[in-house]
């Protein structure tokens, strides 16, 4: 089985040793994977990617991120994917109507309260919290909704958010950690940590899906296009979300991480994305550090190979997502059918 290849040693060297890839610091080998079952590798911090590895790695088809040392994307190597312009010229012209983009906007958000809602029923169930049962009654009431603009939509997933955390929150069970509300850039608080790690690598991944199935993942429904931001990535990963989320309450209520797997780097504006003017937020950055990322990395990658329910049957998450992106590529052309975004059973 093809897996993930992580190295997290600053000055680390990765290179090819016949079809393996290998990773050096100094003249000792860390790791040696063949190649044929590497399924992504993970970059974070000053690590040297030989060009014989980057050759391989592409022709593999295996796409590399380049992480910051807290975590942050920095950029990502894939092979290309040609399927000419046509899709994306579809795309385009699909999003310019004001009708199309509503309905496909309409359908994540629906999708994504679905998630929470499913969600906050189990942790009802669970931990019988005031704050999950109130938050599956309130996100059932948003999705009765039917807003004719995009803007009243944006506003029904932001109170449905709203409700949402404050659940979450309450459903962390373990004591030494706590959740009162979602910051990020930087986040401020282990768990905040883990929801913006998690977050930044299912973008990863949607992003790269939308490409393999030819579409501009910069062109969204739901997120408006702005300079650098993959909107439509975005709008496809918003009902990911919650899956995410459910990873992290595991995680934490079962122990797996502790406070000691997470880091308080020094205070530099570049790495904790302040302002230009080097102003530092008020509130420190917390990252996952090296022991919490071993964590939390196979548990995510575990996430997509689990199988979930689709009107086709049941497949793995990955699958799904594929399958989502190519119907979505055909929805931009015309083609009729219903689309599936991923739903928690």
């Amino acid at each position: 089985m093809r897996a993930l290849l992580t190295v997290q040693r600053a000055g680390a060297t990765v290179g090819l040793a016949g079809e393996s890839i290998e990773v050096r610091f100094g003249r000792d080998v860390l790791a040696s994977k063949p190649l044929a079952e590497v399924a992504e590798l993970h970059l974070y911090g000053t690590i040297e990617l030989t060009a014989a590895a980057r050759t391989r790695l592409l022709r593999a088809g295996v796409d590399t991120l380049f992480l910051s040392p807290a975590g942050r994307l920095q950029g990502a190597l894939r092979t290309r994917v040609d399927r000419g312009g046509q899709r994306r010229l579809a795309q385009l012209h699909a999003l310019a109507d004001e009708a199309r983009t509503l309905e496909l906007a309409r359908l994540f958000v629906e999708a994504k309260l679905t998630n929470q809602r499913s969600l906050c029923l189990r942790m009802a169930r669970e931990h019988r919290g005031p704050q999950a049962v109130a938050a599956a009654v309130a996100l059932g009431r948003l999705q009765a909704r039917a807003p004719t603009d995009l803007d009243t939509l944006r506003g029904v997933e932001g109170q449905g958010a709203a409700v949402y955390f404050r659940a979450l929150g309450e459903a962390i069970r373990n004591p030494l950690f706590s959740f009162t509300k979602r910051t990020r850039r930087p986040p401020t608080d282990p768990v905040n940590a883990c929801l913006s790690f998690g977050y930044t690598l299912v973008l990863a991944r949607v992003e790269a899906a939308l490409l393999r199935a030819g579409l501009e993942p910069c062109l969204g429904a739901l997120h408006a296009a702005d300079h650098g931001k993959p909107a439509l990535a975005l709008d496809v990963m918003e009902p990911l979300r919650p899956m995410v989320d459910r990873l992290v309450l595991r995680l934490i209520n079962r122990r797996q991480l502790e406070p000691a797997d997470f880091v308080h780097p020094d205070v530099d504006p570049s790495t904790l994305g302040a302002p230009p003017t080097g102003e530092v937020p008020a509130q420190p950055a917390v990252y996952l550090g090296e022991r919490g990322r071993a964590i939390f990395l196979p548990a995510l990658q575990a996430l997509w190979r689990q199988p979930v329910q689709g009107r086709q049957g049941r497949s793995t998450l990955q699958a799904h997502l594929d399958a989502f992106a190519a119907a979505l590529g055909r929805r931009f052309e015309g083609a009729d059918g219903e689309l599936d975004p991923p739903r928690i059973d």
